[in-house]
This record gives structure tokens, sequence and C-alpha cells, in this order.
């Protein structure tokens, strides 16, 4: 069953019919480890919902999770195509010298933003996404200070992924997905 349910996170405009609603489900495949999603309720499938804008699925150092994303239909539950999707992955930190830090490995992305300055490394190939601690090879990017909770981005003080401050912009990477309608990382 899905993890984490996103109601209505955009609409799709289908020519000549009314917009198409969409839904995100997060699931993490069976036998990865992880703990912790945004404490939401269930609903009567067992899926977690969430309040807000962000959601949370943390995994025990030294460990990963496999995830996948589904846009689906919130009525039929039928995967949605689309045309251009974006996905923020906030956070990417660490203890500060580099010995436990966040990563993402993702790919078959069409474009990724990170700000300028940035905490966040890119590897050679393109598919992982680091922090970048103080005692690990950063290239351009600038190490980070300690991971701390109140660096998260939360609902309602950050309402707003627009609103984020230059420290948690730092820690931030925005994928864009084209004609997308399933993504694993």
């Amino acid at each position: 069953p899905a993890v984490v349910r996103f109601p209505n996170v955009g609409t799709v405009k289908e020519e000549g019919a009314a917009d198409l609603p969409f839904d995100l489900l997060l699931t993490v495949t069976e036998g990865n480890a992880y703990y912790g999603c945004n404490g939401g309720a269930t609903d009567e499938d067992g899926t977690l919902v969430t309040y807000g804008r962000y959601g949370s699925i943390s995994v025990h150092g030294g460990s990963t999770a496999k995830v996948t994303v589904e846009l689906v239909d919130p009525t039929t539950g039928d995967k949605v195509i689309v045309p251009n999707f974006y996905l923020s992955f906030y956070d990417l930190d660490g203890d500060g010298d580099g010995a436990a830090y966040k990563s993402i490995e993702l790919a078959d992305y069409e474009s990724v933003t990170l700000s300028s300055p940035t905490n966040v490394v890119v590897d050679d190939a393109g598919t992982t996404f680091r922090a970048c601690g103080v005692a690990t090879d950063c290239g351009t990017a600038i190490p980070y200070a300690d991971g701390l909770a109140e660096d998260l981005p939360t609902e309602p003080s950050s309402a707003s992924p627009l609103e984020l401050t230059a420290e948690q912009l730092a820690r931030t990477a925005t994928f864009m997905f084209a004609d997308v309608s399933t993504l694993t990382f």
C-alpha cells in the first residue's frame, strides 16, 4: 500500500475536456527500512495521509530506502501522465564533518535546479545528489553546518516552498520530469 498520499497536488489540462486532478502516492519498496512518515493519520486502506505540503520519509544512518512516486487519478487510481512535474528534496545535510550525510539517487529527470550558493554536490553521472560536509570534496558547493531540526521547512512557519530561507534553499534540489506518471529514487 502507499505510504504517503498527497491529495490534489495538481491538474493536467486535457484538450477539449475539464482539467484532470491528480494525487501523488509515495511508496517505500517492501524490505527497505524507514521510519517517521510525517506522523499522518491513516485512511481506510492504511495509507498515511499528509497534512500540508511537506512529507518526510526518514532512513537510519548507513541504510537506504527505495521510494516510488506515482501520479494517480484521485477517483479511479489510474496513473496520470503529467507533462511537466516538479519534485523537491529538502534538508540535504548531515553531521557537519562529512561522516554522515543525506543523499538521493535519481535518474530520468529533464533538469535539476540548485540554489547558488548550494550545499549539494552532484556526482559526474548526474544521478547522485549529496550533502557537502566539511571533510568531503565539495567542488563548487559550500560545506553545511550541522543539520538542526529548526532548519527544516515546516508548516505553518514556512507555509510555501517559495518562502524558504537562504539556508533551506542551499540544502534543496528541485527536479523537473517530462511526461511522467511514475518515478523512483
